[in-house]
């Protein structure tokens, strides 16, 4: 990103502690970002305040195995609206995917930690083509040319975390994957033979999308109450048996008998609406989480409502 100029944080990368709390003792800028550099499951992110803040994760992050070996990083922080943005590459051009949006804290609270993924809506409206022109010419084809002038041959969809902030989008991340639960959303929201879709972009063929109209989709994650801190036991869960929407099942399992379906931890099954608008389809989402019996977990019931 620095090398071909495309917008993002700031940031420091640490594999010393010393040298790290050396960093967060000269910083004036509050609040600031910590974040693992390794596979972290979505996790890997906090938001720190202050000083003594900082400290006490960079310390605890430090005894954690190989975390300062894959390096830690000090990152600026960003304020906006974050939006995910999913293409489809052949590694030269590229078609933009529905854009969605999700929530990453596991409450609204600002200080709860961030988790894989709370929930998700999309299509997201309210970005300009400005915006648009702005994401294609500063972000997404400053990468098709990385991904050329590197001889790196990928066929396969792109996904950009992107926040919105009062000095233009930024990027928070990439993925080479769709997100989740932002998948939740795409697949189901899009009519088209997904099958026929990747073999034709494995090829190197670009399908044809047509933005959908009058077409919503709202996920909902039910989680462990413990998630993303501490993972409780199996406990056993019941699915209405006529759900209105989609349920995807993330870490759930089956009795040996096949009688009892038993949830895992973590995220447990995400709950997908659909309608004609995005009210409805949050409110599908909603009533169909709420019959799902399971009494340890937890689940926001603000998805989709800064929409309204």
């Amino acid at each position: 990103m620095e090398r071909y100029g495309i917008p993002t944080p700031r940031a420091m990368r640490f594999d010393n502690l010393k040298a790290l709390e050396n960093a967060i003792s000269i910083e004036t800028q509050w609040p600031h970002v910590l974040k693992q550099s390794g596979l972290a499951g979505g996790k890997g992110v906090v938001i720190v305040e202050t000083p003594s803040q900082a400290l006490q994760i960079a310390r605890e992050w430090s005894v954690q195995d190989n975390l300062l070996a894959q390096g830690i990083l000090w990152e600026d922080y960003l304020e906006g609206k974050e939006i995910s943005v999913h293409v489809l590459t052949n590694g030269k051009d590229y078609v933009w995917l529905p854009l969605t949006r999700d929530y990453k804290r596991a409450t609204p609270d600002l200080n709860a930690p961030n988790t894989g993924g709370m929930g998700a809506f999309g299509p997201v409206t309210d970005i300009t083509p400005e915006v648009r022109t702005v994401i294609n010419e500063k972000i997404l084809e400053p990468l098709m040319q990385f991904l050329q002038d590197d001889n790196l041959f990928y066929h396969g969809v792109l996904y950009v975390g992107i926040m919105l902030t009062h000095l233009g989008p930024m990027v928070l991340e990439f993925n080479v994957r769709m997100g989740d639960p932002e998948a939740e959303v795409l697949i189901p929201l899009l009519p088209i033979d997904w099958g026929a879709c990747w073999l034709g972009l494995a090829q190197g063929n670009l399908p044809s999308i047509v933005e959908p109209e009058s077409r919503a989709a709202v996920a909902v994650v039910l989680a462990d109450s413990g998630y993303p801190l501490e993972v409780k036991g199996s406990q056993e869960i019941i699915l209405p048996k006529t759900p209105e929407g989609l349920i995807f099942h993330g870490s759930t399992q089956q009795s040996g008998d096949g009688t009892v379906l038993q949830a895992q931890g973590g995220r447990i099954v995400t709950v997908v609406g659909r309608d004609s608008s995005l009210l409805g389809a949050r409110d599908q989402a909603y009533r169909t989480i709420r019959q799902i019996i399971a009494p340890d977990t937890q689940f926001r019931h603000d998805i989709a409502a800064d929409t309204e």
